[in-house]
């Protein structure tokens, strides 16, 4: 398994771009890259903003969504709220005693 670093530009069109590669790839090629234990950067090709999780989680939902199934209920309650008590809500939730 590799562990390379792929930086990925997302353009408004949807079409993602391997620097590295300097080549378009597809939301399965990405998939793939990631499958095989490589590290992926995001950003928007517009803004230069870092979309690294928007991407790859929707990337996980378009793919394989039963992945998403094995997330607790409570982090994504947790993502949702955690903006009003402060730190993480990722953190506070595997803090939590079982």
């Amino acid at each position: 398994m590799t562990t390379e670093q792929y930086r990925i530009r997302k353009y408004p069109n949807r079409r993602l771009y391997d620097t590295r590669r300097s080549k378009f790839i597809t939301s399965g090629e990405l998939y793939a890259l990631m499958r095989s234990g490589n590290r992926i950067h995001v950003t928007d090709s517009a803004t230069g903003t870092d979309i690294t999780n928007i991407v790859l989680l929707n990337t996980v939902i378009d793919r394989d969504p039963d992945r998403i199934l094995a997330i607790s209920s409570d982090v994504f309650h947790a993502m949702v709220v955690g903006g009003n008590e402060g730190g993480t809500p990722v953190a506070r939730i595997s803090a939590a005693p079982a």
